[in-house]
């Protein structure tokens, strides 16, 4: 019997060459089955090139290989999978060779691909007997056009991921409480990023359409010589808690909003950490070629006036005028971006709200001084110095007229009052405060005191700046949907992931719910009837509630529940507080009757000893 050539070229009987053929083929099939464990595609555009031992996956396989069948297949009811049905149902039809239609209940199984599948169904015909993969939904492809396709439902995962601020954690636990198949984390990454990518140019391309938009509103409103140009407010939001004294987040977004669209112009992310770059200093290597994310290296208070100072010289590049930039007392970034832009006109406006915080603050430190100063004393003085601000825009002797008065209303003492708003110069005989304790003036000369020296002393020589407030209230609900998309309790921000939800939160601002089937779009996806018809259901009701909130019973309703809350958080403090009393009442009742117990004892004459009973005798 002539001997042939092993594997290696060396001469070797039939046995042997089986042997180590079978072992081949047993290292591939093994290595073949691990990688597909791992990820859905590899086939994918972000992926690294297919290596030699992946050449007879399914993912590779073309449609002249008629007869393999992966050896991963499950059965059809192992879990359930995102099936399309008209895609289903036309590829049902018929058989790819012959004319007969195929059935669901010849499969031989299915390859999971993320959310969905792909059937293997062997046509019943005798003389064709051909291997039919029948895809569960449609695909798209990357930059190279190969493999099966990337699969449309999952890209649509990761989208719908960033766009519910959940991760990989809670989409996949939310998913296998379904018993619906489970994504692989580097798969779900991957089509984040794919989805990311698009999200980010197209935030870009909304924040300049309102750009535009805003400076148009603005040319056509009347505007002086020194204010003209558009108006814009701007705050910024971390991605961890403070504690009161240590602030130290990774990461930080600052936003400008115009005044007149109320829509986002520009935002900066500030990241001083990134995961690749750890991980591989930590193991002594160069990091991976990556899109890097970091751009911070100080520290998380500094993010703040770096980011308004980008944004502000931005605008100044392209053009803008700006008249005013609204925001908190932290003037750090404002004055740093003047110093670089000399040119620039623009004003500095406190927000009024930060105003309004600071002097109730100011109130709260008061109170353990002053037992005359209640909850409903403070509300009452800062219900009065809103409507003092509020009252006498562009008016600063109003302003200072109205902060000496206020404080001598609540005193008793109303000739500096003004009919408008004083009910006493109305009806003197039955007048009595609706906002104040028992309808009676307040007494206290040390309280008046401190009172004078507060919104007299400190607030009166400011009475310029409290006549022309801004607010900045659009920044701070935007970074409450920021907090929505990016939860403060997870960490996004070592990847790409937190500028993607930052994006999703830019378009969510601007365009509406609807950017969700926009970038469906834009990737090659379909949009969705029930993403359009959700979009547009969410788009209504926002609309819908930001007019009643605008409307004059909806703000009275708004200051009732605040006032519904406050009684009932009082109400239940009452009985705690009554509960403490009563359980100290029973404790000191239940000491006196042992101190009277106690008290019967004759504690001069010692008792005798009592007698001891005898132990039995053992026998």
């Amino acid at each position: 019997m002539p001997s042939i050539r092993n594997h290696k070229g060396r001469f070797s009987g039939i046995k042997s060459v089986k042997k180590i053929t079978k072992l081949i083929v047993d290292r591939v099939q093994q290595n073949t089955k691990n990688n597909n464990r791992v990820s859905d595609h590899s086939y994918a555009t972000f992926c690294n090139p297919v290596t030699p031992t992946e050449d007879i996956t399914a993912s590779t396989l073309t449609d002249d290989d008629l007869t393999y069948i992966p050896p991963d297949l499950v059965p059809l009811s192992h879990c359930r999978l995102v099936t399309e049905l008209d895609t289903l149902a036309n590829q049902l039809k018929s058989c790819r060779e012959c004319t007969i239609p195929l059935h669901l209940h010849d499969a031989k199984g299915v390859r999971c691909y993320g959310l969905t599948g792909i059937v293997y169904i062997i046509c019943k015909n005798s003389s064709c007997q051909t291997l039919n993969r029948i895809k569960l939904g449609k695909v798209h492809f990357g930059r190279e056009k190969k493999g099966v396709g990337i699969f449309d439902v999952n890209t649509k995962a990761a989208t719908g991921m960033i766009h519910a601020g959940i991760g990989e954690t809670q989409l996949n636990n939310f998913l296998s409480s379904l018993n619906v198949h489970c994504i692989d984390a580097k798969t779900l990454k991957i089509r984040e990023n794919e989805a990311g990518s698009v999200l980010e140019n197209q935030a870009i391309m909304s924040q300049q359409r309102h750009l535009q938009m805003e400076i148009l509103n603005s040319t056509t409103e009347d505007q002086t010589e020194s204010r003209s140009g558009i108006c814009i407010s701007t705050d910024t939001c971390w991605q961890k808690k403070g504690s009161g004294r240590s602030y130290n987040s990774l990461s930080g977004v600052s936003t400008l909003i115009g005044k007149t669209t109320g829509k986002v112009v520009n935002h900066k992310v500030r990241i001083s950490n990134c995961r690749i770059c750890e991980r591989a200093k930590g193991r002594g290597i160069l990091p991976r070629q990556h899109k890097c994310r970091k751009n911070w290296s100080g520290s998380a208070k500094g993010m703040e006036p770096d980011m308004v100072v980008e944004m502000l010289k931005e605008l100044d590049e392209e053009g803008v005028i700006l008249s005013e930039v609204v925001g908190d007392d932290d003037s750090t970034g404002f004055d740093r971006a003047k110093r670089l832009m000399p040119n620039s006109k623009m004003e500095k406006i406190s927000d009024r709200n930060h105003i309004k915080h600071s002097i109730i603050s100011k109130l709260h430190e008061l109170k353990p001084k002053h037992k005359e100063l209640t909850g409903m004393v403070c509300d009452a003085i800062v219900k009065n110095f809103t409507y003092v601000v509020n009252q006498n825009v562009d008016n600063p002797s109003g302003i200072e007229d109205g902060l000496r008065a206020s404080i001598k209303h609540i005193f008793g003492e109303h000739e500096n009052c003004k009919e408008t708003w004083c009910g006493y110069l109305k009806d003197k005989d039955s007048y009595i405060h609706s906002n104040l304790p028992r309808g009676k003036d307040l007494s206290s000369s040390q309280l008046r005191c401190d009172l004078e020296k507060l919104f007299i002393q400190k607030m009166v020589p400011q009475s310029k700046k409290l006549s022309n407030l801004g607010s900045s209230q659009a920044n701070e609900s935007f970074n409450n949907l920021i907090a929505l998309k990016a939860p403060k309790t997870k960490h996004f921000s070592t990847s790409s992931s937190l500028n993607y939800r930052v994006s999703s939160a830019v378009l969510q601002k601007n365009e509406g719910y609807n950017y969700i089937s926009e970038l469906n779009t834009s990737i090659g996806l379909s949009p969705g009837n029930e993403t359009l018809s959700r979009g547009n259901k969410l788009n209504k009701k926002r609309e819908g509630n930001k007019n009643r909130f605008k409307s004059k019973q909806g703000k009275i309703n708004n200051v009732n529940f605040s006032k519904r809350n406050v009684y009932k958080k009082q109400q239940w403090l009452k009985s705690k507080k009554g509960e403490h009393t009563t359980v100290r009442s029973v404790i000191i009742l239940i000491l006196t009757e042992r101190l009277e117990d106690f008290a019967t004892i004759d504690i001069e004459e010692i008792p005798a000893i009592p007698q001891a009973d005898p132990l039995p005798l053992q026998t």
